[in-house]
């Protein structure tokens, strides 16, 4: 190197302070709660598939993931995702570009999951920019899906 001093972290002290640490498996990530605020891009069924050994493939139906732009732990994030409950969208009736924030933690398996956060706490809606409207590719709300069930929600 010339002599500069770096302002980019290195990669281990990065992944060191968001608190993600080595064991005798390989990197594991924590289960404190993170902090995250962002503008919503999109809202998406959270559907869990069954399979069993002896039995038709069923689904659950789980909430929403919300797909944002914005910060998580004070750091810029592009499209991160976020689990919310069913409850939590009947509350808010979350749509694109409403600005929110709120804490969650780290999904521990990232192979069962599609978010990245869930367990929400502290949810907070900041901002509404968009009026009410039907569901649609580009915005509206979302509709309320059955908490559980074997089929898909009425259109």
């Amino acid at each position: 190197m010339n002599g500069t001093i770096s302002r980019e972290p290195h990669p281990v002290t990065l992944l060191h302070w968001l608190g993600y640490h080595m064991s005798d498996d390989g990197l594991e990530s924590r289960m404190d709660k993170i902090a995250f605020t962002g503008r919503i891009v999109g809202v998406k069924a959270r559907i869990r598939l069954i399979r069993s050994f002896d039995q038709v493939p069923t689904h659950q139906y789980q909430g929403y993931t919300l797909i944002l732009d914005g910060e998580v732990d004070g750091l810029p994030r592009i499209g991160f995702r976020v689990a919310i409950g069913p409850k939590a969208h009947e509350q808010h009736g979350f749509r694109i570009d409403d600005r929110i924030s709120g804490t969650a933690i780290p999904v521990p398996d990232r192979e069962t999951e599609w978010a990245e956060f869930y367990k929400v706490s502290g949810l907070r809606l900041i901002e509404r920019t968009q009026p009410d409207a039907p569901p649609s590719p580009t915005g509206g709300i979302a509709r309320t899906i059955p908490r559980t069930g074997t089929s898909s929600p009425e259109a």
